[in-house]
């Protein structure tokens, strides 16, 4: 009887009678000499589907009836306080002498006040203990006296030799059952159904119903808990150094002490004792399977390290696949998103979408774009969720201050889970924050940080993650490249609008001219429309310069060029030709239409009060304009000129102060003013 795995088989033996359906079976075995002498007992087998909460209660009385049982050599039936139904039955096996102590069934009333006393006095859960009993089945003691009777004729049939046989058939069930959950592993889609699949084949075989497998996903922050069957999915995470005092205590069936580990980490499970099977793989332990309150069996156990060899396989190859399809997910995601920001029409709204983007990949629900301003110094906010307009505006951050500041000046990334008591920060809770929780991701274009993207509160207040910081890096990478886009755009487009502007009046130069004209050339041609061209250029405004100045002459054209262009559509081109003289582009306007535009600016430009015009001939100072049209007038940009120049010289000859019509017959097209 020193075999264990004889024992268990015997143990197993005696709970498959129909007699012992509803009881939970220990047995028991002298430690050393007399039993009671001795006072001790070493307990060999565990209860076979016993609950946690009448264990407790059980012990209370389980060593004063096993001595009486032993000391008697007679069977004992007791009854605990509370209506609890026990027995214990003593018998010899090659030479030794044991006690099979047997519980879990109940009187048919309960006395609560009894079960509330004890469960007070144990430090249990008051309303858990009693509904634990209340499931119990119900026998009277008649009935228990009957069951024993049963045990003790069937308890000299079990042998030694006729024990291996059910255990033979039990071994062959078990594997049977293994091989074909190994088959069904494979072709599970997801990490929680390979979880679900061995828990429920564990529960069946074993009787196990407490199992938690605990993954590593994440680095450096222990590992996730994730309950199966009746217990809660999230039960917590625990950390690292607990889990490896586990593994170093761990042995096959081995129950370690769990109170404690869950007390400690906040894990919201009542359990006593726990078993570990490591999840490991060539790379290293990647987590366990837990099981708790069950002391398995050899058998049991074994068969537990084979499954969680399977598991580990599965699971790997679905992370795996699942990555797979997160990053191709993520990459399609980011070529769509790289369109979108391409359409964006100004860098405030470019802004916008990458904050509004990022928070949405992260769940988080505030956060804020800080750019480095032109001095390097500082950091200043483009965007902001979360935080008011006008605060936003304000706020200026020195590079190597605060959070941002100084991943700004590292260049690192920065994940915090909890802000009060992360030793790189050592900071109070913000009050307008609802979590302690931050990622603050420097944005870098070519080495050269450019800004940080700072996400906090997720919306489910939970903490960030080393997945949520990830995703954000791999997202920032592109929004980076974005808005660096963006700025080379603008700074060349500043560039270019230089080198096509006239610095004086702001008015397109003569150079921009020629390009715009090619290209209202073609598009008229080709879609049979028309366009006019109008050259204007200031009465006796040489005059005006020797008489005033040149500071005043660029003032008068200054104002010039205001009116022209309060006076025309956006459609439309206004240029200064050169000197005094200006040209204006009319799009889908005939010379006919053109007329009453020039007519208004030539009266606009008279009524202007420029300083000491009334000493000009025409006591003002006054606008000549001559109008051509395409294709009337001319079918090239020269033609068209030309031919614009001709009619501004006769608006000159005519006394000025007056708008021709370029015309190719003797018809003068001449307004006198």
């Amino acid at each position: 009887m020193k075999d264990s795995v004889t024992l268990e088989n015997f143990l197993k033996a005696l709970k498959s009678c129909n007699s012992m359906y509803g009881y939970s079976l220990s047995l028991y075995g002298e430690k050393n000499g007399p039993v009671v002498s001795e006072g001790h007992f070493l307990q060999l087998c565990s209860n076979q589907g016993g609950q946690p909460y009448t264990e407790s209660i059980y012990d209370l009385w389980l060593e004063k009836h096993l001595q009486t049982a032993l000391k008697r050599n007679k069977p004992v039936v007791f009854k605990c306080l509370g209506g609890i139904l026990c027995f214990a039955v003593p018998f010899n096996f090659q030479g030794a002498a044991f006690c099979l102590y047997g519980y879990g069934v109940r009187e048919e009333k309960l006395d609560i006040k009894q079960i509330a006393a004890i469960a007070k006095e144990k430090k249990l859960h008051i309303l858990s203990c009693i509904e634990a009993l209340a499931n119990l089945p119900v026998k009277t003691i008649e009935a228990v006296r009957n069951d024993v009777n049963d045990i003790q004729r069937i308890l000299p049939s079990l042998t030694e030799q006729n024990l291996y046989k059910p255990l033979y058939h039990s071994c062959i069930k078990v594997l049977k059952t293994m091989t074909e959950l190994s088959s069904r592993i494979e072709r599970l889609k997801s990490v929680d159904e390979v979880m679900s699949s061995c828990a429920a084949t564990l529960e069946g075989l074993f009787h196990t119903r407490k199992i938690a497998f605990a993954l590593r996903s994440e680095k450096n922050h222990g590992l996730h808990l994730v309950g199966t069957g009746d217990l809660q999915k999230e039960l917590g995470r625990l950390p690292e150094k607990y889990f490896q005092e586990m593994l170093s205590e761990h042995s096959a069936g081995n129950s370690l002490n769990a109170e404690k580990m869950l007390l400690d980490n906040g894990i919201q499970l009542q359990a006593s004792i726990v078993s570990c099977f490591p999840l490991a793989t060539e790379d290293g332990v990647l987590g366990a399977i837990l099981c708790f309150d069950s002391r398995l069996t050899t058998l049991a156990a074994s068969m537990m390290e084979l499954l969680a060899a399977r598991a580990i396989t599965r699971i790997i190859n679905l992370q795996k696949e699942q990555k797979h399809s997160h990053e191709k997910a993520l990459a399609d995601r980011l070529l769509s998103l790289k369109n979108s920001f391409l359409k964006t029409e100004t860098r405030d709204e470019l802004y916008r979408v990458i904050l509004e983007t990022a928070s949405e990949l992260v769940s988080a629900s505030r956060g804020s774009i800080m750019l480095v301003d032109n001095n390097g110094k500082s950091l200043r906010i483009k965007s902001a969720k979360g935080m008011k307009t006008e605060l936003a505006k304000i706020v200026a951050v020195r590079i190597g201050d605060g959070i941002a500041g100084k991943v700004a000046e590292s260049g690192t990334p920065i994940l915090v889970n909890d802000l009060e008591n992360d030793d790189r920060i050592s900071m109070a809770r913000r009050p307008r924050f609802k979590t302690n929780s931050l990622i603050c991701i420097p944005m870098k274009h070519r080495d050269n940080v450019i800004g940080v993207l700072n996400l906090s509160d997720k919306e489910n207040l939970e903490s960030f993650t080393e997945s949520d910081m990830n995703l954000a890096l791999s997202f920032v990478n592109l929004a980076t490249l974005m808005i660096e886009h963006s700025l080379a755009v603008e700074r060349s487009s500043a560039l270019e609008q230089l080198a096509i502007t006239d610095s004086l009046t702001g008015l397109y130069n003569r150079r921009f001219l020629t390009r715009r004209m090619e290209e209202e050339l073609n598009r008229s041609a080709h879609q049979n429309l028309c366009f006019s061209v109008l050259l204007l250029d200031l009465d006796y405004f040489k005059s005006y310069n020797d008489m005033c100045g040149h500071l005043a002459g660029d003032e008068a054209l200054k104002k010039t060029a205001v009116i022209m262009k309060s006076s025309v559509r956006d459609m439309d081109t206004a240029v200064r030709f050169g000197g005094e003289e200006f040209c204006i582009i009319l799009p889908g306007t005939s010379k006919k239409e053109a007329f009453p535009v020039a007519e208004r600016i030539r009266q606009e430009i008279s009524k202007e009060a420029f300083p000491h015009c009334n000493q000009l001939p025409l006591g003002m100072l006054t606008i000549s304009a001559g109008i051509s049209s395409f294709p009337e007038d001319g079918n090239t940009i020269n033609e068209l000129i030309h031919a614009a120049d001709v009619a501004l010289y006769r608006a000159k000859e005519q006394g000025k102060n007056r708008v021709v019509l370029a015309h190719k017959t003797p018809v003068t097209g001449v307004v006198s003013l």
